[in-house]
């Protein structure tokens, strides 16, 4: 789809590295997760990742119309154009733009299902990555006493371990995102410093023009007016899919799963009550930010830019 393309595109532009892949369900044949489970998992995670790339891809297109039109705005002035077609040419130009802003206001904020598509599949998948976690907890808080509980225990600590570490655990998944938000701002923060510096150029150069100091040039109204719409569009689009949020919730979300897999190192196995311990903190942190998530994007609302 083309939006989710170019919201990807965006993540890639913005943070200088490619679009990171969900986690996946571990499916080898020590895992806790059925087979049926793990297909029912895969088909959620698709709808969801489609959905929410569709939904945000769209915000950003009508940042950057919302940047396009200012620049369109200010195209007469800057390069002195008098030609009445052209004039023309341009007018009808900005005009589209717009009306393409509303249309995807009107179909991607107000009618489209892109939006609670995208959360209805997360939440779904979500539950389904961790059902077998929850099922072993469960089975561990029912067997304490019997003799089974070892060996529950024992499963109950390989599958925190699947759940937490390597390349496709929750850690590295929290960590990659909060690196890869992280980046998007430093480029945002690196953006805003360049353009104040060229629109402070722009504007001494302008008055040193009005002394007499120096040549004058319709050109500067670009550095005056649409560059400052341009950096202002990108923290349009960045505050539109919450980057600041995102950042710290990954940046908390690993350091408090890195503590509770520390702890999961050092406890024994076997030892049937710590394990339960452990794995309902940690599947009361999954789940709590899951419901954070949820009322995150919730507030994520296209609108005009």
């Amino acid at each position: 789809m083309a939006y989710g393309f170019l919201f990807r595109l965006y993540l890639k532009t913005m943070s200088s590295t490619p679009h990171q892949p969900r986690r996946l369900v571990h499916s080898d044949s020590n895992s806790s997760i059925e087979p049926e489970n793990n297909i029912e998992f895969q088909a959620a995670d698709a709808l969801a990742s489609s959905h929410g790339d569709a939904y945000r891809g769209a915000g950003v297109l009508i940042g950057l119309l919302g940047i396009l039109v200012v620049f369109i705005a200010v195209t007469p002035a800057g390069l002195s154009i008098e030609n009445e077609s052209t004039l023309v040419m341009l007018g009808v130009a900005k005009v589209v733009l717009m009306v393409a802003i509303l249309v995807n206001v009107y179909l991607y904020g107000n009618r489209s299902k892109h939006h609670s598509e995208w959360i209805t599949y997360r939440r779904k998948a979500e539950s389904l990555r961790y059902a077998g976690l929850k099922e072993l907890k469960e089975k561990l808080n029912s067997n304490l006493e019997s003799g089974d509980a070892a060996a529950v225990s024992e499963h109950l600590f390989a599958e925190l371990r699947r759940t937490l570490e390597g390349e496709n655990g929750q850690i590295a998944y929290n960590q990659r995102k909060s690196r890869q938000y992280k980046s998007i701002e430093h480029f945002s923060s690196r953006l805003s410093w360049y353009g104040f510096l060229f629109v402070l150029i722009c504007a001494v150069w302008l008055l040193l023009s009005e002394l007499h100091l120096a040549p004058h040039t319709s050109l500067l109204i670009y550095g005056t007016a649409a560059v400052p719409a341009f950096v202002g569009g990108i923290h349009g689009i960045n505050g539109l899919l919450k980057v600041e949020s995102l950042l710290e919730e990954h940046q908390n979300m690993a350091l408090v799963l890195q503590g509770l897999c520390g702890e999961l190192n050092l406890a024994n196995p076997r030892d049937s009550v710590t394990m339960l311990e452990i794995c309902g903190r940690v599947y009361d942190h999954l789940v709590a930010r899951d419901v954070l998530w949820a009322e995150s994007v919730e507030k994520i609302k296209i609108k005009p830019a």
